[in-house]
């Protein structure tokens, strides 16, 4: 079975494509960490090095409530609009076949040449590295 692959995984690396969806997509709210990662499947490290990223270019604003650190859309960045459009869109759009993303390798569409049977030691040759024992000279 082909794997299908959303707008926002065809644009962005997946961990991003998840995160973008889980606090841009429809249904936005504020989320923390163990929460993203139940709902994305992402490992926490991987999620906790994405949240980095975006926080540190502002696009991703953070808040503790003394127990949780909640991440959500930074709805004053510049580029909230966008990423908002994109990743509502990305929802209601079909997804992509995952084969369709790429160009079918050339191997894959030439036929297999056939091989004669492979090189065998030909004792004929004479490298002058060996000598053999039986000759005297």
């Amino acid at each position: 079975m082909q794997s299908k692959k959303t707008l926002l995984e065809v644009l962005f690396p997946k961990s991003r494509a998840e995160i973008f969806r889980l606090l841009f997509g429809s249904k936005r709210r504020p989320r923390y960490i163990r929460e993203l990662m139940g709902d994305s499947g992402l490992a926490l490290r991987t999620i906790q090095d994405e949240l980095k990223r975006l926080a540190a270019i502002g696009v991703v604003a953070s808040h503790s409530d003394g127990f949780h650190r909640f991440f959500a859309a930074n709805s004053a960045h510049p580029l909230f609009r966008e990423i908002t459009r994109i990743a509502e869109t990305s929802e209601r759009l079909p997804s992509a076949n995952h084969s369709q993303l790429f160009r079918s390798s050339r191997a894959a569409k030439r036929k297999r040449k056939v091989r004669g049977p492979a090189m065998r030691y030909r004792s004929d040759l004479s490298w002058g590295i060996v000598s053999n024992s039986g000759s005297k000279s």
